[in-house]
């Protein structure tokens, strides 16, 4: 009886250890893995566009914080935290930034993966949000025909109403109801009543 629990024991600490290797492996390919998709220069654009994103007033950041929480997130910090119960990491906002990169590869999109963790070793992830809002304000004052700009966005309704454009672009298309319920529910909520 006694060789059988030094096997089980021998089993269960190899496949521990392997199970630790493989996940630093995949982090330092998702680290370093950019190469293969990416060149170097197309690498330096990307990340002097995000860099060079125009920042939002203060109000904006305020209200936006009171109602989520993933601005400042790295990547990184949701990769060893996070890893197997939150994969596709779709709010962070290096991932979503790098998604919206051109990219020429695989079907299993690895690229935009691996681009997000170097744009988390040089760009802080509030410059990520920043480029990302400044785009879909773009969009969002182009397809509702708004002649406004980022340094106008001070108003507490025009950040809700853009905030929930944003998330959930289908209320304001076709759900004008459900959009007015979402506008007063987060108005109550970042008014704090």
């Amino acid at each position: 009886m006694k060789p059988l629990p030094k096997t089980f024991l021998r089993l269960l600490k190899i496949g521990l250890i392997s199970a630790i290797i493989i996940y630093v492996g995949v982090f330092l390919y998702l680290r370093f893995g950019w190469r293969q998709f990416y060149s170097k220069q197309e690498v330096d654009g990307i990340i002097a566009t995000i860099s060079n994103a125009p920042a939002f007033p203060e109000e904006f950041y305020s209200l936006y914080d009171k109602a989520y929480d993933n601005r400042q997130e790295r990547i990184t910090t949701r990769y060893w935290t996070r890893f197997l119960t939150d994969y596709p990491m779709r709010d962070n906002p290096q991932w979503a930034a790098a998604n919206r990169m051109e990219y020429k590869g695989d079907r299993y999109q690895l690229g935009p993966l691996t681009l997000a963790f170097k744009i988390n070793a040089t760009v802080p992830p509030e410059k990520c949000f920043d480029y990302l809002m400044a785009e879909d304000f773009k969009g969002y004052c182009k397809t509702f025909r708004l002649k406004d700009s980022i340094v106008n966005l001070k108003e507490p309704d025009k950040i809700i109403s853009f905030i929930i454009a944003h998330e959930n672009p289908w209320f304001y298309y076709s759900h004008a109801s459900q959009f007015k319920r979402e506008k007063d529910s987060l108005t109550l909520i970042l008014s704090g009543r």
